[in-house]
């Protein structure tokens, strides 16, 4: 008996996810910027977006981050706010990773993956050392909150180029459990609990505007990364690809979500941490006693949001991103924070 031929199917096949080829992108991108000669690019991270570090060769090397997005995430229009969110930002003195010109005066290239367009943007690399939610301490949790402080005081009169999506209920509550639904079929005790709490989240969020609380153009993610620290202790924030007018109680809660998600996985003290950011933030900027007051309701909405987040890119990033362990783990951390901070919610 011989082996049988392997068999084929016809290509090319569909693709959910591509991996851009970072020695095409310098031959057939970079040449649009002015950047040194012969730029190298090699790819930094395979994520929700995918990061390419680029750097001149010459003698003195300038390095940036060239960002891919999902071809199903941010449409062109969203990155066009952002960029001009940046650049206002930057023109402020605001140390962010500021966006880098094409030679035609452009911002976005769209790319044709094989799965569909995908918006591309070059960024100036942030100076320092990189942050994460678990790596703070009191004094780098001030200077984070200092520096949030300084970015909400700096967005105020920004004009937008266009529309954006909202960081409001629909986008913290609705969307993220709509994927998240579907997942908990086999839990019909937990998904009707997860609705009990959306429909309370949902109107208490939707009644936020008629108590007056601080609204503005946010950064969407400050949980406590997304920022580098410098040697003399600047911080240079990036990726506002989640920024769009909201509540700024919503950036502050993020940043107590980050360090509760720290306490309740590594033991780390999120109490100190958050008393710290709250006294940088403080320093510069105040904080209306209704805007603090709503920060235990965001933390519960941005726990929606991540959940939404895992659950609508199992597909990109495996089955066991959202499979029951993690539903174990992160309703019981969520479940944990309303009972300590939004008993009535119960």
């Amino acid at each position: 008996m011989t082996d049988a031929a392997p068999a084929r199917v016809a290509g090319p096949f569909p693709v959910t996810r591509s991996v851009l080829s970072a020695p095409a992108l310098a031959a057939r991108l970079l040449p649009a910027y002015a950047l040194g000669p012969d730029p190298a690019c090699d790819l930094l991270h395979h994520g929700l977006n995918d990061l390419y570090r680029v750097e001149d060769r010459d003698a003195h090397p300038n390095r940036y981050v060239l960002r891919v997005l999902q071809s199903r995430g941010r449409d062109p229009d969203d990155v066009a706010y952002e960029v001009a969110l940046l650049d206002h930002l930057a023109a402020r003195g605001v140390p962010v990773a500021r966006p880098i010109p094409r030679r035609d005066g452009a911002f976005v290239t769209v790319l044709e993956a094989p799965e569909g367009p995908r918006p591309a943007v070059l960024f100036a690399w942030a100076p320092g050392v990189p942050l994460h939610a678990t790596d703070h301490d009191e004094v780098t949790a001030e200077a984070y909150g200092g520096a949030a402080a300084g970015l909400h005081a700096a967005t105020d009169g920004f004009a937008p180029p266009g529309a954006r999506f909202r960081l409001d209920h629909g986008f913290l509550v609705d969307a993220p459990l709509a994927a998240v639904r579907p997942l908990l079929v086999h839990r019909p005790e937990d998904r009707a609990w997860l609705d009990r709490l959306a429909d309370l989240l949902v109107a208490r969020i939707a009644a936020l505007p008629a108590t007056g609380l601080d609204v503005g153009p946010c950064h969407g993610d400050l949980s406590g990364a997304n920022a580098a620290i410098a040697d003399d202790g600047t911080l240079t924030f990036f990726d506002f690809e989640n920024c769009g007018l909201g509540f700024r109680a919503s950036d502050l809660a993020t940043f107590r979500w980050g360090v509760a998600m720290g306490a309740h996985r590594m033991g780390v003290d999120d109490e100190a941490l958050w008393s710290a950011f709250l006294r940088g933030y403080a320093g510069r900027r105040p904080i209306p006693r209704r805007d603090r007051a709503a920060v235990p309701l965001f933390v519960a909405a941005r726990h929606c949001w991540y959940l939404g987040l895992q659950a609508a890119n199992r597909d990109h990033w495996g089955l066991a991103e959202a499979d029951d362990a993690f539903f174990d783990a992160e309703l019981a951390f969520l479940r944990d924070w309303i009972d300590r901070f939004l008993p009535d919610a119960r």
